[in-house]
C-alpha cells in the first residue's frame, strides 16, 4: 500500500444517514471508543462494505491531533439493515485502523468470486509479463556493458601491441601463434607484455644495484 487513508479519494459518496431509518448513524469521539466496542465485531452480521477518511479544513497540527474523521459503513445482511459509524481519527491512528479494515477487506473479496481469482490471475500474467520485459531489458544492458568492455580490452590490446618491441626483446618472435584468433593472440599478448615489463623492471633494478 502506497497512498495513505487520509490520501485516498473514493468515487461517488455514501450518505452517512439512512433513507427509511432513524437512529442508524452512532458518533464515537475517538478510535480507542470504537474499537474497544468493535473489535470482536461479527464480519457476516456488519458487513463493511466502504470506509471514507476526511480530514478537517483546519490547519494540520501533527499525527496525533484528531482532525479528521472516519466513516464505515456497513449492512447487516441478516435483517438487511444500512448502518454508519462515525469516529474523531488523527493520523497516528492509521496503523490501528488499517489492521481493523484489512481483514474486512479480505473478508469482502470471498463474496465475489470468481471474479477475484480472475482477477488475480490477469493481475499475475501482467506482474510475469512485466518481469520478463525487465529480464529481456536487463539481459540486454549486461550484453551491451560486455560487448562494451570487450572493445575497450581490443583496444588496450591494439594499445600494447604498439609496444610489442618490449615483448620480442625478452621472448623473441612467436612464430607459432599463427592458428590463433586475433583475439587470442591479443590476449596471450597482454599476459606476456605483462611479464616482460616485469622482467624489464627487474633487470633494470639488477642493472642499478
Amino acid at each position: 500500500m502506497t497512498a495513505r487513508l487520509w490520501e485516498v479519494d473514493h468515487p461517488y459518496y455514501c450518505l452517512d444517514s439512512n433513507f427509511h431509518a432513524l437512529g442508524c448513524n452512532h458518533h464515537y469521539a475517538s478510535w480507542d471508543s470504537f474499537i474497544e466496542e468493535f473489535v470482536h465485531d461479527d464480519m457476516d452480521l456488519n458487513l463493511l462494505f466502504r470506509f471514507d477518511w476526511n480530514e478537517r479544513d483546519d490547519e494540520f497540527d501533527g499525527d496525533d491531533r484528531i482532525n479528521a474523521t472516519l466513516s464505515l459503513f456497513f449492512m447487516q445482511q441478516r435483517i438487511g439493515a444500512y448502518l454508519i459509524r462515525t469516529v474523531d481519527v488523527s493520523r497516528a491512528d492509521e496503523p490501528s485502523v488499517l489492521k481493523f479494515l484489512r481483514p474486512r477487506f479480505e473478508h469482502m473479496l470471498d463474496l465475489w468470486q470468481p471474479f477475484v481469482d480472475q482477477a488475480t490471475e490477469t493481475a499475475r500474467r501482467e506482474i510475469d509479463n512485466r518481469c520478463a520485459v525487465e529480464r529481456e531489458r536487463d539481459e540486454m544492458k549486461a550484453a551491451w556493458l560486455s560487448a562494451e568492455r570487450r572493445v575497450e580490452e581490443a583496444v588496450r590490446g591494439l594499445d600494447y601491441l604498439n609496444d610489442i618491441d618490449e615483448v620480442w626483446e625478452c621472448y623473441g618472435f612467436p612464430n607459432n601463434r599463427q592458428h590463433l584468433s586475433l583475439a587470442e593472440q591479443v590476449s596471450v599478448t597482454l599476459r606476456e607484455l605483462e611479464e616482460a615489463r616485469d622482467e624489464i623492471e627487474r633487470l633494470k633494478q639488477a642493472r642499478v644495484a
